[in-house]
C-alpha cells in the first residue's frame, strides 16, 4: 500500500560547502556588488550580471545544506485543459512551454513542487472553475537542497503562520562575523522571496540569478587543507532548492528540482 504520511518523517542532516569563485573579495568589493544589485534598473539588467554580483558576495563563505532522507513526501500540481495520460507530462514542462519562474529562466526545464498539498492551490493561483493534476511523489535516495528564505526578518514578512523551521541556524557563514553572515542571509532572502505576479515577473531575474550561485558550490572535503586544493575538489549533485511558499504565508516548504533529478529517478510517483 501506498505510505502514510505520518511515516514520512525524514532525517535531515547538513553537509557543508564551500564558495570559493575565483578569489576571496573584500568587504569593500561586496558592498559594491549588493549595491549594484540593490539599484539595478530590473528591467533591462541580464540574469548573467546579477550572477556575477552574487558570486562576489559568496565568494569565501561556506553554506549548510540541508540532506533530505528518503522516504520525503512532495506534492506537484499541474493546471490543464486536456487532461495529462502520459508521465512526461507530470514531470518537468519541455524547454519550450518553460516559463520564467522563481529559479529558472524562460526556456529552462525545472521540477516545482511542495511538501504541503494545499500550498499547491495557492502557488497556481487556481481559480474557480481552472482544473488540475495532483500528483504525490516519493523520494527513494537522499536529496540535497540549496536554501534560502528563512532569514528571521524575510520569513516574519512572509506573515509566517508557524515558528522558523530554521531560526536557530545560520546557512550562510564566513567564520568569526556573524553580523555580517545575518546581513547576508537576509539580503538573499528578502531578493530571494520577493513577491511576483505577472506584472513584475522581471524581479525573478535577481532570484534566478541567486539560485545559479546557491546551487553551485564547491563542496567541503575535510581532507582539503589549501584553497588551491578546494577549488579542485569534486562537486556534489545538488538536486534542488528549497525555500519558504511565498503565496501560502510560509506555512510549508516548497522545493524546486533540476531536470537530472527527475530524470536518475531520485523521486516515484506514488499517487496521482
Amino acid at each position: 500500500g501506498r505510505t502514510s504520511p505520518k511515516s514520512l518523517a525524514s532525517q535531515i542532516q547538513f553537509v557543508r560547502h564551500y564558495f570559493m569563485v575565483n578569489s576571496i573579495y573584500s568587504k569593500e568589493e561586496k558592498q559594491i556588488a549588493i549595491d549594484y544589485i540593490k539599484s539595478a534598473d530590473i528591467e533591462t539588467i541580464e540574469i548573467e550580471d546579477l550572477q556575477k554580483q552574487f558570486e562576489i558576495i559568496v565568494s569565501g563563505y561556506y553554506n549548510d545544506f540541508p540532506q533530505l532522507f528518503p522516504p520525503k513526501l512532495f506534492y506537484r500540481g499541474i493546471r490543464y485543459v486536456n487532461k495529462p495520460t502520459e508521465f512526461h507530462n507530470l514531470i518537468y514542462p519541455p524547454t519550450e512551454k518553460a516559463v520564467i519562474n522563481r529559479v529558472n529562466a524562460k526556456g529552462e526545464s525545472l521540477f516545482y513542487c511542495s511538501d504541503d498539498h494545499d500550498t499547491i492551490f495557492h502557488e497556481l493561483s487556481i481559480k474557480e472553475g481552472e482544473r488540475i493534476i495532483m500528483t504525490k511523489w516519493l523520494s527513494i535516495k537522499p536529496i540535497l537542497c540549496a536554501i534560502v528564505g528563512y532569514a528571521k526578518q524575510s520569513f516574519s514578512n512572509l506573515t509566517a503562520l508557524r515558528p522558523n523551521p530554521h531560526n536557530q541556524k545560520h546557512f550562510l557563514h564566513i567564520i568569526g562575523d556573524i553580523i555580517e553572515n545575518e546581513k547576508l542571509e537576509e539580503l538573499f532572502s528578502e531578493v530571494f522571496c520577493q513577491k511576483v505576479n505577472d506584472d513584475n515577473q522581471s524581479h525573478y531575474k535577481v532570484s534566478i540569478a541567486l539560485a545559479r550561485v546557491l546551487l553551485n558550490p564547491k563542496i567541503l572535503d575535510r581532507r582539503i587543507k589549501s584553497i588551491e586544493q578546494l577549488k579542485n575538489s569534486t562537486k556534489p549533485l545538488i538536486n534542488g532548492i528549497v525555500y519558504p511558499t511565498i503565496k501560502n504565508d510560509a506555512v510549508s516548504e516548497n522545493y524546486c528540482f533540476s531536470k537530472e533529478t527527475i530524470d536518475k529517478n531520485f523521486l516515484e510517483v506514488d499517487q496521482i
